[in-house]
């Protein structure tokens, strides 16, 4: 079921990705989007080193800590990207991709397994790409 929603979540994504104008008020207010969807990026990518990391027991009392940290920021961000943003539709894709957060923080927060790990692995790459994308839009205005 989670792969089907997955599958599902990357197709909507992709759909909002490539149907979202951006309306920036100035330059200060671009280059804070481009921040917080780089900073995105990162998040996206630390949350999984993690998840691996508690799993594997590698040096899984940091890795925790990390995780825990990591979720704050990303949520954090999201939250303020939220904020900035003034465009109703960009305001929908942040909305559906909150959906998609919440099943990554959801599962990140599950046991490890190997099932869970590839999950992990495919959300953090949808995030990566998705943030990447929104920079990539932000840059051009």
């Amino acid at each position: 079921m989670r792969y089907v929603k997955f599958h599902i979540f990357t197709m909507l994504t992709v759909s909002f990705f490539l149907a979202f104008s951006v309306q920036a008020a100035n330059a200060d207010n671009i280059g804070a989007l481009v921040d917080k969807a780089g900073k995105q990026r990162m998040l996206s990518q630390k949350i999984a080193k993690a998840y691996m990391f508690m799993g594997m027991e590698i040096r899984a009392e940091k890795a925790g800590r990390q995780l825990t940290r990591s979720i704050l920021e990303f949520n954090q961000s999201h939250n303020e990207l939220k904020k900035l943003v003034a465009d109703q539709e960009v305001q929908n894709m942040l909305g559906f991709l909150e959906f998609g957060k919440e099943e990554y923080t959801s599962l990140v927060k599950a046991p490890f397994s190997k099932d869970n790990a590839a999950l992990v692995l495919d959300f953090s790459e949808t995030m990566l790409e998705g943030s990447q994308h929104i920079v990539e839009r932000f840059k051009w205005h």
